[in-house]
C-alpha cells in the first residue's frame, strides 16, 4: 500500500572483498563491465585490461618473493611497507623506466580508490605519497631516407621476428607498406587507420578530395561518448595522402562502405593494429640504425611537420586541445630548425 501497489526490485547486497586477490578479480570483471549498470560502462581496449592484469600479477610476485603470503593479505593491508616493496621490485628487478613506473604506481592509486567508493571502504591510499618519476621524454621521429628505406624492407622473405616470448612469427602482410604509409600521411593512429573507410572521404564543390572523417576512438573510449556525442576528426587530404587514395583505388570504391587498408583482408581490425606494430618495430630494426622507433613515431613525425608548417594553428590539424601537449609528447625539435613553403611530412 505504501508503494501503491508497485513492483520493487530488493536493493543489491554488495558483499565486500576483503583479500587483495579477490579485490583484483573483482577490478577484472568491473574493467570489463560485469554486473555494471548501464550507465557506468565503459569501453576498454582488450590491450588496457591485460595491462592491468600483468600489473597485478607483478604485484603478486613482488610480495612473494619477500615471504608474504599473497592469499591471505587482506586490502585494508596495503601500507608504505608494500609499496616500498613494489618500489623495489619495480626499480631493481623490472628496471622500469619513469614512465612505465608512473603508470604503475597510477594503476594501484586508481585501484585502492576504485576499492573505497565501491565498497564504502576509507582505508588510507599510500600510493598516492609516491613520487612521479620525471625524466626527459624523447621524442624521436623519421627521416625521409629511414621511411623510404623502411619501406624498400619490407618483404616475405624477412618477416620472421621473435616475439619477447621467444616465439617465432611472420609479421609479413602485402599491405603492411600501405598500412605505413596511411600512418604517416595522416598522423592518426592505428586504430584509426584500420577502420577508416573510402565512404569516410568528403569532397568539396569542386569535387576535390578534401578530408576523412574519422572517429576519434581515444577521447571516446576515454568519456563512454554514445554515437550522438562522439567526436569525429577531420583528417586533411594533402598531396601524398590524395596519391595514396588513389593507388588504393579510390576511383573504383568512392563512397563505399569498405575499408581504405585491406578490404579483403579477413583477419580481424584489432589484431591488424597489433600486428601493425609489431611488422614496424621488426622491419626498423633491420635498418641498424641504432634507433628504436615505433610505429607512433610516424604520428609525431606528421605532428612535428605540422607545427613547423603552421605553429600553434597546427592544432586545428592534430586535434589537440593544447600546444603544451604537442610540445611535451609529438614535437621533435630537431625539425623546427628549418621551415616548408609548402606543407609536406617531408619535404
Amino acid at each position: 500500500e505504501k508503494n501503491n501497489y508497485q513492483e520493487t526490485e530488493p536493493l543489491e547486497i554488495v558483499s565486500k572483498p576483503v583479500l587483495v586477490i579477490d579485490c583484483m578479480a573483482f577490478y577484472i570483471a568491473y574493467l570489463r563491465n560485469e554486473d555494471v549498470p548501464s550507465h557506468k560502462k565503459k569501453t576498454r581496449t582488450e590491450d588496457h585490461i591485460k595491462e592491468v592484469e600483468r600489473y597485478f600479477k607483478y604485484f603478486i610476485t613482488a610480495i612473494t618473493k619477500k615471504k608474504i603470503d599473497v592469499t591471505l593479505l587482506q586490502i585494508s593491508q596495503i601500507n608504505d611497507s608494500i609499496v616500498g616493496i613494489l618500489h623495489e621490485y619495480l626499480d631493481e628487478e623490472l628496471n622500469y623506466k619513469n614512465k612505465t613506473y608512473n603508470k604503475f604506481m597510477g594503476l594501484f592509486r586508481t585501484f585502492m580508490s576504485f576499492n573505497n567508493e565501491k565498497y564504502g571502504y576509507n582505508l588510507p591510499n599510500p600510493f598516492t605519497k609516491v613520487s612521479k618519476q620525471i625524466g626527459e621524454i624523447k621524442i624521436e621521429t623519421i627521416t625521409k631516407k629511414e621511411f623510404e628505406s623502411l619501406l624498400s624492407s619490407i618483404g616475405p622473405g624477412n618477416g620472421i621476428s621473435k616475439l619477447s616470448t621467444n616465439e617465432k612469427k611472420n609479421v609479413y602482410k602485402p599491405w603492411l607498406k600501405d598500412a605505413f604509409k596511411l600512418g604517416l600521411f595522416t598522423g592518426r593512429r592505428r586504430e584509426e587507420i584500420v577502420m577508416i573507410k573510402f565512404s569516410d572521404i568528403s569532397l568539396d564543390e569542386n569535387a576535390e578530395l578534401t578530408y576523412i572523417e574519422s572517429n576519434h576512438f581515444k577521447i571516446n573510449r576515454a568519456f563512454n561518448f554514445n554515437d550522438e556525442s562522439k567526436r569525429i576528426v577531420k583528417i586533411p587530404i594533402n598531396k601524398r595522402l590524395k596519391e595514396l587514395l588513389y593507388e588504393l583505388g579510390y576511383e573504383k570504391n568512392k563512397r563505399k562502405d569498405i575499408y581504405i587498408l585491406a578490404p579483403d583482408e579477413t583477419m580481424k581490425r584489432e589484431t591488424m593494429m597489433d600486428l601493425i606494430s609489431k611488422a614496424f618495430t621488426h622491419y626498423y630494426g633491420q635498418l641498424g640504425t641504432g634507433r628504436k622507433l615505433q610505429f607512433k613515431s610516424l604520428r609525431k613525425t606528421y605532428i612535428s611537420s605540422a607545427y613547423k608548417m603552421y605553429g600553434e594553428k597546427a592544432r586545428i590539424i592534430t586535434r589537440h586541445s593544447g600546444i603544451d601537449v604537442m610540445q611535451k609528447h609529438y614535437i621533435d625539435s630537431e625539425m623546427l630548425r628549418e621551415a616548408s613553403d609548402d606543407f609536406d611530412v617531408f619535404d
